[in-house]
């Protein structure tokens, strides 16, 4: 069988990180940045080259000579604005593209112009829906349930994300009688939550993290725009320090975060959205900590700017109740058992946690992603 040739343009962010191991937030690229690595260095059985085209940014982190840095190829920021806009690929970057089978991106509004390529193009969207990529796209890729075609002419095919996860379970070294949240930090995550229960119950509580821009916040000093509150009287932030809550900064090493949920006890996701799916969580469980998630069903996650409102909730396609086995691998915070939980948590088997987590390896994500592309191959 011929061999299949990918190209996995960038079309969202000029930012986004494709290391392994990164040093920015980026969930977009969570597939990129390890097939750059399975499928080049013939660590998977399938027949498929892969390649990606970014701003050179989005290769700042990615280590010479320890990850596959030649399946990365620069792209100008021109050329980058260009294929955003729409403008044909063959004519913007000439003679790179005329070998490749597939091309593959994640902005799910852009329809990349192929014309004059033999290219077939894959779109796949933040959410996992089909729904919110263009109705012009012929090939989709989606993990959400309850998805279909917006048309006869438009092929979907089911993905599953993951990272990686230990094939045997490591007892961590050490367990610390402490909370620990990396995640991003405004109304959706509801951090503030969190910080209050911490200091009422006094629990330490260490988070990390970007505060986001939040049109209830507080003015920070020199600052002209408002924040989300959570750095307000905390160490490492703004005001009176608190003896229980730490802010470790807006960039959190892979290293370091892996360290810190393995060391908690419990980590937090008391979110007012629905998350179509979240590293973090997966994280937490593959290092063998349990997670803390609201008891109520979320409704779907929308734009900060129009929240609150009243949303979709979709009741069987929750990611919390995908991943929380109640006492086993987490707990659900009713409003009232926040302390009940954290006690709890020391009582939890650490392998269980780890076991859940191996659902959502890598090698399922890079075997689903390898059956989509070759059912994509085998279409006319």
């Amino acid at each position: 069988m011929p061999r299949i040739k990918v190209a996995y343009l960038e079309c969202n962010s000029p930012h986004e990180d494709y290391a392994c191991f990164p040093k920015m937030y980026s969930g977009c690229s969570i597939f990129a940045r390890w097939a750059k690595e399975i499928y080049n260095s013939g660590l998977h059985e399938s027949n498929i080259d892969f390649y990606i085209f970014a701003p050179e940014s989005c290769f700042d982190s990615v280590k010479v000579n320890v990850e596959n840095s030649e399946s990365c190829i620069p792209i100008s920021m021109e050329d980058f604005l260009d294929i955003k806009s729409g403008k044909n690929l063959k004519k913007t970057i000439p003679d790179k593209f005329d070998s490749f089978d597939i091309i593959m991106h994640n902005n799910p509004n852009l329809l990349v112009d192929l014309d004059g390529l033999k290219a077939k193009q894959i779109i796949w969207g933040p959410y996992g829906t089909v729904s919110e990529v263009t109705e012009k796209a012929e090939h989709v890729l989606y993990w959400r349930k309850n998805e279909k075609p917006k048309h006869s002419s438009q092929n979907i095919y089911k993905i599953q994300l993951g990272k990686p996860v230990a094939e045997t379970y490591v007892e961590p070294e050490k367990k610390s009688d402490f909370i620990f949240q990396c995640t991003r930090h405004d109304r959706q995550t509801n951090t503030m939550e969190v910080i209050h229960q911490c200091k009422k119950n006094k629990i330490d509580f260490i988070f990390g993290g970007p505060v986001m821009e939040d049109s209830l916040g507080i003015p920070y000093p020199g600052i002209d725009r408002k924040w989300y509150p959570c750095l307000l009287n905390v160490k490492g932030g703004v005001g009176d320090n608190c003896d229980y809550v730490k802010y470790i900064g807006n960039t959190v090493s892979e290293e370091e975060k892996l360290n810190l949920c393995q060391e908690s006890r419990l980590t937090t996701y008391l979110f007012e959205r629905n998350p179509s799916f979240n590293l973090s969580v997966i994280e937490s469980l593959s290092v063998g900590t349990p997670i803390l998630a609201p008891k109520k069903l979320l409704p779907e996650r929308t734009p900060l700017e129009i929240m609150p409102n009243n949303t979709e909730i979709i009741e069987d396609d929750q990611f919390f109740r995908s991943v929380i086995v109640e006492g086993e691998t987490g707990f659900y915070y009713d409003g009232d058992n926040f302390l009940d939980c954290y006690e709890a948590a020391a009582e939890v088997d650490p392998e269980k946690c780890w076991e859940m987590a191996r659902n959502f390896s890598l090698d399922k994500m890079i075997d689903s992603f390898t059956e989509a592309i070759e059912n994509v191959m085998d279409t006319k």
